[in-house]
């Protein structure tokens, strides 16, 4: 049956939170739009999907959300414990929809060294790591790093949907043009974190101000920064060429060869080598937005409450 509180009208704080929303989407809402969604939904509707939260319509997006929002609290009024509580579900959930990402795509191995080691920092660690990341969600960077994830993964959404190899290449193109934006907004996070291990209190302003080739090299260079060792093999991922083809108009789809080149550099790849290409980048957009942010959350979180433990997430 639907909903009978789904038929309420969006109350002040829910458009609050939708105007921070459609921010950070990056698409404007219709509150009227989105309480005529919340009206076709149905009272035992509790959970969201990623094809859910990745639907093209951004109302009925928010209707979803808004829908979730309700159904997850206790009361009209929203205490302190119950919004902790709600903010400790959504942690939980975007590691697993991350962890479930990187498992489709086989990709999990490139990222559990950087999962496991910052999930065992310890408390000053920690704490810095979660200013670290305080100061970029302070930032217009933010808001680029979350509009860019969030066209990334309706291209991923969509890709899932392809009936063709050409449809999934072509849809795994787009993905990448914002993969690589949301490569240069994580990997100074990376970076930063790579520092906190070194002892540093990193500043991000300074991190994202350094050359993209700088915080790369450090954090390949696993001879003379021996912390870079839990960082490498995602950077390593990183394809330049691809980057620069994307960039500059010179990567070609040829759906009749079934192959995709980089003129400039007489560069051909198969339809399945570029296919694993996608999922390996696929994987690396999927780990810094909404998976790692909330890992480093989740981290600090597990040193400065004792209810919260590793055995709550299913890593």
């Amino acid at each position: 049956m639907t909903n009978d509180n789904a038929s309420a009208p969006l109350t002040d704080l829910e458009k609050t939170v939708l105007k921070e929303q459609q921010t950070l989407w990056g698409s404007a809402l219709d509150f009227n739009q989105v309480e005529q969604h919340m009206q076709t939904l149905h009272e035992n509707d509790t959970t969201l999907s990623i094809s859910q939260l990745n639907n093209d319509n951004p109302n009925i997006r928010a209707a979803l959300l808004m829908h979730h929002f309700r159904q997850n609290r206790s009361s009209p009024e929203i205490s302190s414990k119950q919004t902790g509580y709600q903010y400790f579900r959504y942690i939980v959930g975007s590691i697993s929809v991350g962890k479930d990402m990187l498992d489709k795509n086989n990709q999990y191995w490139r990222f559990e060294p950087t999962i496991e080691k910052t999930l065992s920092l310890n408390t000053d660690q920690s704490t810095r790591a979660a200013n670290l990341y305080g100061e970029l969600k302070q930032s217009d960077r933010y808001t680029t790093l979350a509009q860019l994830s969030n066209k990334f993964l309706q291209h991923v959404s969509r890709r899932g949907k392809t009936t063709t190899q050409t449809e999934n290449i072509s849809e795994g193109i787009e993905a990448l043009k914002d993969v690589f934006g949301i490569y240069e907004l994580g990997f100074p996070l990376l970076l930063g974190m790579k520092r906190i291990l070194d002892g540093e209190t990193p500043n991000m302003d300074s991190l994202q101000n350094l050359r993209a080739s700088k915080v790369r090299r450090e954090l390949l260079d696993t001879e003379a920064n021996e912390n870079s060792a839990y960082f490498d093999l995602i950077v390593d991922a990183y394809n330049n060429d691809i980057r620069n083809a994307l960039a500059h108009g010179d990567l070609v789809h040829d759906p009749t060869k079934q192959e995709v080149r980089i003129s400039s550099r007489n560069t051909t790849y198969t339809y399945n080598t570029f296919e694993t290409i996608i999922d390996e980048h696929i994987a690396v957009g999927a780990f810094f937005d909404p998976m790692y942010p909330s890992i480093i959350e989740y981290s600090h979180m597990m040193n400065i409450h004792d209810d919260v433990t590793r055995n709550d997430l299913s890593l």
